[in-house]
């Protein structure tokens, strides 16, 4: 993740002072400069879409969780993980489970 583009990501859609200043940010509960949720969720879609899995012929908002357990920081690499469950009850997402974001 790119610290410029983190910043004009949140200047635009989550312009929340710890996704902006740097200084702010050390003060915050993420104790420095972090990504919003909302743009490593973008990311992550991103690397669904281009991933290459035929997820329903298309990736579709049928829904799921997100979660964010730590920030993302200037300088992390974000990807997808998917996996094949061959004990679940078909879903949306076909054979696979649901899609997860790890750093």
């Amino acid at each position: 993740m790119d610290e410029n583009r983190i910043k004009v990501f949140a200047a635009e859609f989550d312009p929340q002072p710890f996704h902006l200043d740097e200084a702010v940010a050390q003060t915050s509960v993420f104790r420095g400069l972090s990504a919003s949720g909302w743009h490593t969720a973008a990311v992550a879609m991103r690397l669904l879409v281009t991933g290459g899995l035929p997820l329903a012929n298309g990736i579709i908002g049928l829904g799921g969780e997100l979660a964010w357990p730590k920030p993302t920081r200037p300088g992390d690499t974000l990807r997808v993980e998917a996996y094949k469950s061959s004990k679940r009850t078909p879903t949306p997402y076909g054979p696979i489970g649901p899609p997860s974001v790890a750093k």
